[in-house]
């Protein structure tokens, strides 16, 4: 239903910049008023929004109908969605239009863990909004018409996917937790242990210490997997299992540790 709306407000925008060149032609002196006539209408079938859909298996559709995305053959899932109007003027006339938009919707998601991409780094985001012309008026009535239909629709997690996020969740949460757990674990040990070397226990600390972080690391790109920057919801979009096994995962982290603080807290004013 969103892109359909979409698609009727740039097909309004389209309209207008066709008219408005439209009104720029002049009838030569050899044409009639039918022939000129007939310029126009031609030149106003030239104005066309179009959409290209990619599907994740290199399926692609090209179509200039809106019900396509009522169309039951579409993609089961959907990588990108592209609006633009210049395919039409430039296939015919060789020519770009002067005023153009080109917007892209990227749902591919970002890997649910890859050692090759830095977590502090924001999310790479290849959605955009490109809208050119030489009319300013059209170009920021066109932008703010998208805008305020895309404000309807943001979603609350662009937040995580923003630079920096993994530093904050590192410094504020993830390190005090690994250094509880290695202390646990220091109580843990068998006595039998005692007679190891002090080289040996270390490499096991900083083995745990590193398993937990890449651990934690794993939970923070899950996240940014199962709640993407951009979400296109499909029938067959199952998204409730993974945020349910997220949700139980954060949910006995952050329950074993407030456990722990309430325990220290109670032990300390006994005391």
């Amino acid at each position: 239903l969103f892109f359909k709306k979409l698609y009727s407000v740039l097909k309004v925008s389209t309209d207008e910049s066709a008219d408005q060149d439209i009104a720029k032609l002049i009838k030569a002196p050899d044409k009639t008023e039918a022939e000129f006539e007939g310029l126009k209408t031609y030149a106003k079938s030239l104005y066309k929004v179009v959409v290209h859909i990619n599907g994740s298996r290199g399926e692609y559709i090209f179509t200039e109908n809106p019900n396509v995305f009522d169309d039951p053959s579409l993609p089961d899932k959907i990588n990108r969605v592209t609006f633009e109007n210049s395919t039409r003027f430039k296939t015919f006339t060789q020519k770009e239009p002067v005023n153009q938009f080109r917007i892209i919707f990227d749902f591919t998601t970002p890997p649910m863990f890859d050692f090759n991409i830095s977590p502090s780094l924001a999310t790479p985001i290849n959605s955009s909004i490109d809208i050119v012309g030489e009319n300013d008026v059209w170009v920021s009535g066109t932008y703010k018409k998208i805008g305020e239909l895309l404000e309807n629709r943001k979603n609350k997690q662009g937040w995580l996917h923003r630079n920096n996020v993994w530093d904050l969740f590192l410094w504020l949460g993830i390190m005090p937790i690994i250094f509880r757990i290695l202390f646990l674990l220091q109580k843990a040990m068998p006595t039998s242990m005692g007679n190891l070397s002090g080289v040996l226990k270390g490499a096991i600390y900083v083995y745990v210490f590193f398993f937990l972080l890449n651990f934690f690391r794993f939970v923070f790109s899950y996240a940014r997997w199962v709640f993407p920057y951009l979400e296109l919801n499909t029938p067959l979009k199952k998204t409730n299992l993974h945020r349910l096994l997220l949700g139980t995962i954060v949910l006995s982290i952050v329950g074993t540790m407030g456990y722990e603080l309430i325990i220290w807290c109670i032990k300390t004013l006994w005391n």
